[in-house]
């Protein structure tokens, strides 16, 4: 989308990412991104946004805070541009603390902290401008993460433990060696260790694989419906097992029209 680009081209060194989700096949979206030539990103997602975001017509926009909170619906630029004082951009390092930057380039972020602490606590920086960076950056990757644990939660206060449990696991990983890496997982094990977020973690995995067999396959609706009425039956007490129902019915109606 053009407008996406625009966004992209004004607010994306202020600290806006701008993010397409679809649920096409990538050949679809190696060919728009060919025509086109976006330069937003473009991710084809493995959960439903369009039911967890209860989207009712596309394009829809959302714009969200740092937090994961929605803090807008098809917002106009005002509305991003005041958002945007929520954000913060990680600090200009100077050349030495080059072994950070390095580290940060490849998303190592325990490893650009630790650098950067050691940088700090060994006194080999000549200047207070460089002492600042290493400290502002020790405080963004400490605030990055813990932006994935706030996202994790928001997600769980609104019964989306699949959604959360995705975030937890990127915080997991991303920061793998932090304090916050610790807490995401002790958080994953206490969340399965529920059978009900669990049963719901589960049938929104089996939801999703179903959705990606269809669209991979190219599944007829009369071929798709078992996958989908078996998600329904399964886990009818369910988010996921209730969008899956609802899908049912789309489908059997698809079948009943032929």
């Amino acid at each position: 989308m053009v407008h996406l680009d625009e966004l992209h081209d004004k607010f994306g060194t202020k600290g806006l990412k701008v993010l397409a989700i679809t649920n096409e096949a990538r050949s679809a979206v190696d060919g728009f991104v060919a025509k086109t030539s976006a330069r937003h990103g473009i991710v084809i997602e493995a959960t439903d946004s369009a039911t967890a975001f209860e989207i009712r017509g596309f394009p829809t926009m959302f714009l969200l805070g740092p937090d994961g909170k929605i803090l807008g619906v098809n917002p106009s630029d005002q509305q991003i541009e005041q958002s945007l004082s929520l954000v913060r951009i990680p600090p200009e390092l100077p050349r030495t603390l080059l072994a950070v930057s390095g580290a940060l380039k490849k998303e190592k972020y325990a490893e650009a902290r630790a650098k950067a602490q050691a940088a700090l606590d060994g006194g080999t920086l000549p200047s207070d401008e460089d002492k600042k960076a290493a400290t502002d950056i020790v405080a963004w990757i400490d605030w990055l993460a813990q932006g994935g644990l706030d996202t994790a939660r928001v997600h769980g206060e609104k019964g989306r433990w699949y959604e959360a449990r995705l975030a937890l696991e990127d915080v997991k990983k991303s920061f793998k060696g932090l304090p916050q890496s610790v807490e995401a997982d002790t958080q994953i094990k206490a969340m399965l260790a529920d059978k009900a977020k669990k049963d719901e973690i589960s049938a929104w995995e089996r939801l999703v694989k179903a959705k990606q067999a269809q669209l991979d396959k190219d599944l007829k609706p009369k071929e798709a419906l078992p996958l989908f009425k078996a998600i329904a039956n399964k886990y009818d007490e369910t988010r996921a097992g209730k969008a899956a129902a609802e899908l049912v019915k789309q489908l059997e109606a698809a079948i009943e029209a032929k």
